[in-house]
Parts: structure tokens; sequence; C-alpha cells
């Protein structure tokens, strides 16, 4: 009888799976003819439907498609999907409510930058992109300060940091467009949102502000192993936003101390603290012997390529133009 009840089940839930992938080339479909009505009939439909099956996933796909057809057909959508976001955000569950409010959050940030924002479906990110198109009625949308409270909701993405880890990425699959579908399905909701921080911040500063000596005492922490980087005390750093985002490094790297996230880090590092090149090729040759996966030894390979690239001269580093076009070979023998 178990065994009959399982099947059962399984049945079930492909027939769901297959229903709802069903209706969404549905709206597809009437959305690439131009039908934008048509389409939100149907996913107004599946809204009502995901909301029966208690299914979050599928609710939040539900919201990102409505706000988008709302701007068609509706003057005052701005103010509408932040009241439907909010809805949204009471109603969810711990991960649902992290993801909402990373889309609340980026649309504060947006408002803040240029006083105009749409949502859009989620494509390798959950994007709140501005739209250059909309006009801009900020009168409508005047109940908060846009740059302190996205700030708050950053913050808020990340609480119950224990189920956060605990919930893989790919729960979440049907809302994102990834084309490195292995490297998402390793992932934790923890570490997206950790990231979608960190890119956060880094736009908040830019790589000229900082003056490479005062970080130079410590560059062989910045650019050295997770162990070290992990337990680098950053009281002394001044500037909020760096500190910031080096503290989502050290956590980033504590949860998933992977070869990307660290050689991120060594990047952002390098890029905005140091500028040290030779010291950055060292760190990346280093890196390199510690890992035998392709997609990171092609990373790593281009970066160092770039660097030869760059330092290469006829009067130091004559060999370097050799050694770039040697890791590109190397590059392109990985299948």
């Amino acid at each position: 009888m178990k065994k009959i009840l399982f099947a059962f089940l399984l049945i079930s839930t492909s027939f769901y799976a297959q229903n709802y992938e069903k209706n969404w080339n549905t709206v597809i479909e009437n959305e690439n003819n131009g039908k934008i009505k048509s389409a939100n009939t149907v996913v107004a439909k599946i809204h009502k439907k995901a909301v029966a099956d208690k299914n979050e996933v599928q609710i939040i796909k539900c919201f990102f498609y409505e706000s988008k057809y709302l701007q068609v057909v509706d003057e005052n959508a701005q103010t509408k999907i932040i009241n439907n976001l909010k809805a949204e955000i009471n109603q969810a569950s711990i991960p649902s409510k992290a993801i909402l409010n990373l889309v609340y959050a980026k649309c504060l940030s947006d408002y803040s930058d240029s006083y105009i924002y749409t949502t859009a479906v989620v494509v390798d990110t959950a994007a709140v992109v501005a739209d250059e198109e909309a006009s801009a009625d900020s009168a409508k949308v005047n109940d908060f300060n846009s740059e302190e409270d996205a700030l708050k909701i950053f913050e808020k993405t990340l609480e119950n940091e224990a189920i956060l880890k605990k919930t893989p990425l790919t729960n979440y699959e049907a809302i994102f467009d990834f084309f490195t579908l292995e490297k998402f399905k390793k992932e934790s909701l923890y570490d997206y949102l950790l990231k979608e921080n960190i890119a956060f911040y880094k736009s908040k500063i830019n790589e000229w502000q900082f003056e490479s000596k005062e970080y130079e005492a410590h560059k062989n922490i910045f650019l050295g192993n997770t162990n070290l980087f992990t337990k680098l005390n950053l009281d002394f750093i001044k500037d909020e936003n760096l500190k910031k985002i080096l503290s989502l490094y050290q956590k980033l790297e504590v949860d998933t101390p992977t070869i990307d996230n660290q050689l991120e880090r060594i990047l952002f590092c390098s890029q905005y603290l140091l500028k040290l090149d030779e010291d950055l090729l060292n760190a990346l040759i280093s890196l390199e012997k510690e890992t035998k996966e392709a997609s990171q030894l092609q990373k790593i390979q281009l970066e160092k390529a770039t660097i030869y690239m760059q330092l290469a001269s006829k009067e130091t580093h004559l060999d370097y133009n050799i050694k770039a076009n040697s890791e590109l070979d190397r590059i392109l023998a990985i299948n």
C-alpha cells in the first residue's frame, strides 16, 4: 500500500509540474505574440492555482510577470507593485521572504538612484532594474527614505541564517534563468543572498577611492587562503561600505570555502585595495595549484593571461606575451 501511495505521489507531483510548465508556455506564447492581456489572464490563473497548492515558487514567479504586465496597462503601476510586494512578503515563508526582501531592497535602491523603477523577471539575479522609459511618478512613492530603507531591507535578507543555509537554491530554480546550472545546484539560498549583498555594497564604492599603501601591510592575507582571510580583524578599515563588503566575503568563505569564492575575493582586493599585479599573479599561481576543476582552472588562467599581457614589455618581462598565449592555449585545450 505504501509503495502504491508513493507512486501516486510521484505521478501527482510530476503532473502538477507539467501543468505549470504547460501554462507558462502559453504565457510566453501570448507574450511573444503581443497579447499581453491574454498572457496576464493565464498568469492570474496560475497564481490562483499556486495559492491553492501553496506553491511559493510559482507565486513569486507570478508576481514578477504580473508586475511586468501591470506597467503596460496601468499608469499607477509603481505604487501597486510595491504594495503587492509588501503583501507577498507578509505572507511568505522565511526563505521566500528573503528573496522577496531582496527584490524590495533593489526596488528601493534603484528608486533612490534614479527616482524610477520597475520589476523584471529574474534573470541571473533577482533583478529589479531602472526603467528609462517609465515616467517618474515619485509623488506616489513617498512613504520611505529609499537609501536608508534599502540598507535595512538588505540586512533583512540575511536574517534566519540557519534556515537559509539549509535551503538549496535549486528550490527556487523556476524563478531563475541560470546558464551554469551545475554551479547553481551547489549553492544555498544564503550563498546567493550573500553575493547579492556584496554586489549592492560594491555599487556604493569605486576602485579609486582607496589608497593602496593603507592596505599593503595585509596584502598576504587579502590575497591569501581562506583560513587567513576569514580570521582577519577588520576594525582597522575606516570606510563602512568596504568593511561591510569584506565581512560579507568572510561569511561567504566560512560558509562555502570554494575556489570560486576565494578567487572573487582575491580579485576584488587586488582591484580595489592593492593594485599590485605581480602579487596578484603570484596569488593566482598558488590558487591554481589547489584545484583540478576545469571551469575554475579556466577562470584563473584567463586572469593570469590578462596580467601577463598587461605587464609585457620590451624592457621587462620579455616573455610575458608568450606566457599569455600559453595560458590562452591551456584554456582552449579544456573541453
